[in-house]
């Protein structure tokens, strides 16, 4: 069996394009889709309010200001 450092290198020295044939196998193997984790619709969808500041008035309302009060 190999461990996973032999894998990782021998994947490595495959060509992209046998690569990303592997991902898809892997990912359809284990019940994803490739889209989940790269080239997804919108990749930036899980940040958008992750590094949000408190809502305090300290001048800093860039999410009333984009989006409009909540409130």
């Amino acid at each position: 069996m190999s461990t996973v450092a032999e894998i990782e290198a021998a994947v490595k020295a495959l060509p992209r394009a046998q690569q990303e044939e592997l991902f898809a196998f892997l990912a359809e193997r284990i019940g994803r889709s490739p889209a989940d984790q790269y080239g997804a619709e919108d990749a930036f969808a899980p940040l958008i309010g992750a590094y949000a500041g408190p809502h305090e008035a300290t001048g800093r309302k860039a999410e009333e200001i984009l989006y409009g009060s909540a409130g």
